[in-house]
């Protein structure tokens, strides 16, 4: 009897776009408009280990979140 061979992860090209855009950060769009006060909250050396960025879509989420992980000196996730 033949053992079955191990899975073996094949991604597909669509596939490792998705993976590569979770691991990289968005670049800044030229248009952006800083967000000083939530920058601000982000920033403060007080705040919880993990912080909870919730709001509608298109309310600029992740575009928040890049902003600050440019501006952090640790590794983000």
């Amino acid at each position: 009897m033949n053992s079955p061979t191990p899975n073996k992860h094949v991604f597909t090209y669509s596939q490792q776009s998705i993976v590569a855009s979770r691991v990289t950060i968005p670049k800044q769009a030229p248009y952006y408009d800083q967000r000083i006060r939530l920058m601000s909250k982000l920033m403060d050396e007080n705040r919880a280990k993990v912080t909870l960025i919730a709001a509608s879509a298109g309310f600029g989420k992740t575009t928040l979140a890049a902003e600050w992980a440019r501006t952090h000196s640790d590794e983000v996730a």
